[in-house]
């Protein structure tokens, strides 16, 4: 049982061995307008009665809940694991320091939404508990987890600055990296939008777009309430499809999670581009609108079309979120070609704690390195977007 520092209440901690052991309302009156919707219960729900974060997928739901009687008033999605498939965190110098040592690696427990790299918070608290102290109580609670399960190591990936802040001051080690974001920044037109670019990069887009029209394809986008169901299972198909024609492992997101967002509360929150050509749909891409941002989060094609994933993902999104004044596009993790279209590196954060103290020690020398770098990086080219062909 997790005591208390300062709460005068008594809480008590409970593992959750997935989402449905609490109601919808419970987990949901922990966010906030601004958090993203991925947080919600209805979309962790999608993902682990799908499949998509499932044992046999190496996501094992172990959530840390702090209550107060019945009522949840904190709680920290969490799964343990075997590997690292789908976190989107580069881990391999930390398992080779791991082999190193003759340590083994795994189990893990690890913090973050599955197939799901959205900057947010990790450490989910209500008006019931003070949000430094809730930080602090979860934290503890995930300690003693480590030691009960055997963890090698925690992680909480791609978290909120006062998670970083507190738990820092904890002893846990911070991983900086980057993702590629755009920000409106005022702008009324994607007229506008070029020209934040130089002469040849303007071409180059304007290039793009003219090819994807000549071949007859047209691109809309639908709101979740206004796209049939069929669009739904027809994006789990393409996804899943499109993942296998790029290397063939198995994809991230099982193909019936669509329906099933789709299927909840969170369908007036999704938003579904659509190309189509003569021969009907040839491309979808998947995002759900926060309260200030549009989140990528899954694209699939039917045929190769050149440049229809740039125009789809990007492009027309970017002339979408322009359009209805939101003011921040998060298209998903990685892929360097974002930055040479208008989408310039962000700081996203980790924390990591090791029960190997050696290991743990070793790892916040190596990290310390790491995050110097990758602020020089990022301060280097996070101006405006390079010029090229």
């Amino acid at each position: 049982m997790i005591g208390t520092v300062n709460q005068p209440i008594p809480l008590h901690a409970r593992i959750l061995q997935g989402v449905h052991e609490v109601e919808p309302s419970a987990w949901n009156r922990l966010l906030t307008a601004e958090d993203p919707p991925v947080l919600d219960w209805h979309w962790l729900a999608a993902l682990e009665s799908s499949g998509s974060a499932a044992p046999h997928r190496d996501w094992i739901p172990a959530h840390l809940g702090l209550f107060v009687g019945p009522e949840l008033v904190a709680v920290c999605p969490l799964y343990l694991r075997e590997g690292t498939e789908g976190e989107f965190v580069w881990s391999g110098p930390i398992l080779a320091a791991f082999e190193e040592l003759g340590r083994p690696a795994w189990p893990r427990g690890v913090s973050t939404i599955p197939g799901t790299p959205v900057p947010s918070r990790r450490f989910l608290t209500g008006p019931k508990i003070d949000r430094v102290e809730g930080i602090r109580l979860l934290a503890q609670g995930l300690v003693e987890i480590m030691g009960a399960e055997g963890l090698a190591s925690l992680a909480l990936h791609f978290c909120a600055d006062d998670e970083v802040q507190t738990l820092q001051a904890l002893g846990w080690v911070v991983r900086h990296q980057w993702q590629y974001q755009w920000r409106r920044e005022g702008l009324t037109s994607f007229d506008g939008y070029l020209q934040g670019f130089r002469a040849r990069r303007r071409a180059s887009i304007r290039r793009e777009r003219r090819e994807v029209a000549a071949r007859g394809v047209s691109v809309e986008f639908l709101d979740g309430e206004e796209a049939p169901d069929a669009l739904f299972e027809e994006a789990g198909r393409l996804y899943c499809d499109t993942a296998a024609r790029h290397g063939g492992e198995q994809p991230l997101l099982d193909p019936c999670f669509f329906g099933r967002v789709a299927a909840s509360p969170l369908r007036d929150r999704l938003l579904l581009g659509v190309a189509r050509d003569a021969d009907g749909v040839c491309a979808l891409t998947f995002n759900i609108r926060g309260a200030d941002a549009l989140y990528g989060r899954a694209w699939g094609a039917a045929r190769p079309v050149p440049f229809l994933h740039f125009e789809l993902a990007y492009y027309a999104a970017i002339s979408w979120c322009i359009e209805h004044g939101v003011d921040r596009f998060e298209p998903g993790h990685g892929g360097e070609y974002k930055q040479s279209r208008g989408f310039p590196p962000r700081t996203v954060k980790s924390l990591h704690l090791f029960a190997d103290q050696r290991l743990h020690g070793a790892v916040r020398a190596w990290a310390t390195r790491e995050r110097a770098s990758v602020d020089r990086w990022i301060a280097e080219h996070g101006g405006p977007a390079p010029d090229g062909g």
